[in-house]
């Protein structure tokens, strides 16, 4: 039988670029397994950050950074 919870939580994300009247096109990224959003929202500072601006939400699980190494 499935039964429902509310739940009120934050979780933080990060960004890249500049929204303005200038940006053309919003990218909402998701990372992988073993990543955190700081570090993969480094991959888009190719992109004119005038014109493009990057949305990297934080996965909420993060059972697998406790003795990660990147």
């Amino acid at each position: 039988m499935e039964k429902r919870i509310n739940l009120t939580l934050t979780a933080p994300y990060h960004t890249y670029g500049n929204l303005t009247t200038s940006t053309k096109t919003i990218i909402v990224a998701f990372h992988g397994y073993g990543q955190l959003a700081k570090y993969f929202i480094r991959k888009f500072d190719f992109l004119d950050d005038s014109k493009y601006y990057v949305i990297a939400p934080q996965g909420l699980s993060k059972f697998y950074v406790k003795n990660h190494t990147r």
